[in-house]
Formats: C-alpha cells, structure tokens, sequence
C-alpha cells in the first residue's frame, strides 16, 4: 500500500515539475525595438515598433500616480524626456493582440527607463507579474526615494495636514438685541 502511494506521488511530482518546467519556457522573454511616439501617463506610452505596429505599453513593475496630479504630471514629464525621440527596447513576457496595454520593461542603452521612475521618486514599486530577478532592485530603489524623501514621498501627510482654522483671541461671541 504505501509503496504505491510512492508512486502516486512520484507521478504527480513529476507531472507538477513538468508544468513547472513549461509554464517558465512559457515567459521566455521577447523584445521589440521602436520610438515612443506618445507618452499617455508617468507609467504608460505608445510606441511604433521597427515593422510600424503601433504597442500600447504599460511599464511593468511601477505605478506612476494619475497625470492629473502634481506628481503624476511630473512622471509623465520625466518619462517624456528619457524616451521620446530615442529608439527603445521594449522586453515583454507575451504579445497578444487585441489586448490593452503591454506590460513591459524599457531599456534606453540598456538603462532601465521604468527603475530611472522609481529612483526620482515618481512612481511606486509593484511587484506583482514582475520577475523575482528585478524586485529586489526596484524595491531598494524605493526604499531609497522614499528616505531621501524624493518625489511623491517628499510629503508626510501625517504632518501636512489642513489645520483648523484658529481666530486670534478665540471665537467671537454673538451678541443678541
């Protein structure tokens, strides 16, 4: 009895090591070269690939905040300047077609434009669908903008808070007819 249940397991370890095995041949990594032709958001951009296909990318690893805002503003600016004009590689996992936008890492000479982000301080870490390989460097580069207090970390908003309001000399009184 116990001898088959070795086996059993022997099957199923060596199936789940299998689907192992193809799930990594699966995030082989592909790159396309291109100019960023428009820059959307501190952490989104169109490109036009070397065979003109037009890619909508959204950098992976980061999270800018919304172009709306002070900082999210600033992102896409700096974004602008490190990429447009230039010709960029692009590293994605896959390309589907029709699908939104493609997570991706950008390289200009073989600078990490979406790492360049993080270490202004205009945009977050977000580790999820990122490779183990480049976490721990973006999560440093983080933890390095934020204590040098750059960018979005440069406000505690524990001590920037609105106050109310104080009249000197305390409320006034109303006085009655």
């Amino acid at each position: 009895m116990f001898h088959g249940m070795q086996k059993k397991l022997g099957l199923s370890l060596g199936c789940c090591l299998l689907l192992v095995f193809s799930h990594a041949e699966s995030r082989e990594v592909q790159s396309v070269f291109g100019r960023p032709l428009k820059i959307l958001s501190g952490d989104r951009l169109l490109l036009t690939g070397e065979d003109n296909t037009l890619y909508r990318i959204r950098l992976s690893g980061i999270e800018a905040p919304s172009p709306d805002s002070r900082w999210g503003a600033a992102a896409k600016r700096h974004l602008g300047t490190l990429v447009l004009g230039r010709v960029v590689r692009v590293e994605f996992v896959r390309w589907q077609e029709g699908v939104g936008s493609l997570p991706a890492k950008v390289l200009l000479g073989g600078a990490d434009v979406n790492l360049r982000l993080i270490q202004a301080g205009l945009a977050r870490h977000t580790p999820s669908g990122q490779p183990a390989t480049e976490r721990t460097g973006y999560a440093e580069a983080e933890r390095r903008a934020r204590h040098k207090r750059q960018g979005i970390w440069s406000q505690d908003r524990t001590t920037h808070r609105p106050r109310a309001r104080q009249i000197p000399g305390g409320p006034i009184p109303r006085l009655g007819k």
